[in-house]
């Protein structure tokens, strides 16, 4: 599978900085606009906010769905898993994503999960494969193709949609998976030692426990089963190393997986939060699951 050809139309990502340092502190001085806030939906999108899609213990998993108002056929589904370091965030992050797709004719959700102050590892994992069980069940009540659907995550949200595409467990097969900046290792340094990580694995330690970080790791269900890949990162990420994606990207090519990786240097975690680099996101992704999902 080759993006080349539909890359050419596609921007170069803006010049960025020497540092995480230097970039936020740009941000913090203006320099770097950030990207808007949706002020309203659209007349051509449906957007259904707050519906339960699970009920735990815990808590009820809420969700967020973005329709095409008019759609000419089944559309491909995008589940969203939201960033914050497993232990906050909210499907909220991605209300501008979800109404720019639903607008080019895809149906949209944005999925809570369980956070890790809440419950610890496999409960996240967990809430992830029942969204997508939920979107396969309601799939014919948006006009959606439940035979094309990607999961697209950020950050922490980037780390278990992987595991949901990588390691199809008790719940539907993905077509495709966008990885913004997600850890691929637990059990690489420096995530191994990190007290979110820890958090999240429910308090074990790499050293007493190395076996639970690297079932949690993407990169022990690498193979040659493993849909397409959109891989995001930039190089002077401080929270989560450029490497673990290097290293992703040289396992899937190995594995000969078909993979695009948006490997930019001079931005740092989060970039998709500046307007420049949103829009160059964006119009990869755009291509990318196009492409891979066959949208009509």
């Amino acid at each position: 599978m080759n993006f080349d050809d539909a890359l050419l139309s596609v921007a170069s990502p803006p010049a960025g900085f020497e540092s995480d340092a230097d970039a936020t502190r740009a941000a913090r001085k203006g320099k770097i606009a950030r990207t808007p806030k949706l002020d309203s939906v659209p007349d051509n999108v449906i957007v259904l906010d707050n519906v339960v899609y699970a009920s735990q213990e815990q808590a009820d998993l809420h969700a967020d769905v973005y329709r095409p108002r008019i759609a000419a056929s089944p559309s491909p589904v995008l589940l969203f898993v939201h960033g914050g370091a497993w232990d906050h965030g909210n499907e909220d992050s991605f209300r501008a994503w979800g109404v720019h797709y639903a607008q080019r004719g895809y149906v949209c959700v944005a999925a809570t999960y369980r956070l890790s102050v809440v419950a610890a590892y496999p409960a996240a994992l967990d809430d992830v494969r029942e969204a997508l069980r939920w979107v396969h069940s309601r799939a014919g009540e948006w006009g959606a193709d439940p035979a094309r659907v990607a999961v697209i995550g950020q950050s922490a949200g980037a780390h278990l949609a992987l595991l949901a595409a990588y390691q199809s467990v008790n719940a539907p097969r993905v077509q495709a998976v966008v990885d913004f900046y997600g850890p691929s290792s637990l059990a690489d340094k420096p995530l191994r030692t990190a007290s979110v990580v820890q958090k999240f694995l429910g308090g074990k330690r790499y050293r007493k426990h190395p076996e639970v970080y690297r079932n949690a790791s993407p990169m022990t269900y690498v193979s040659a089963q493993c849909p397409p890949t959109l891989i995001f990162h930039r190089t002077v990420d401080s929270r989560v190393p450029v490497e673990q994606s290097d290293t992703l990207a040289d396992a899937l090519r190995r594995e000969n997986v078909p993979f695009l990786y948006d490997r930019v240097d001079g931005w740092q975690h989060a970039m998709d939060q500046y307007a420049e680099v949103n829009a160059h996101c964006l119009a990869v992704m755009d291509v990318f699951l196009d492409r891979v999902l066959g949208k009509r």
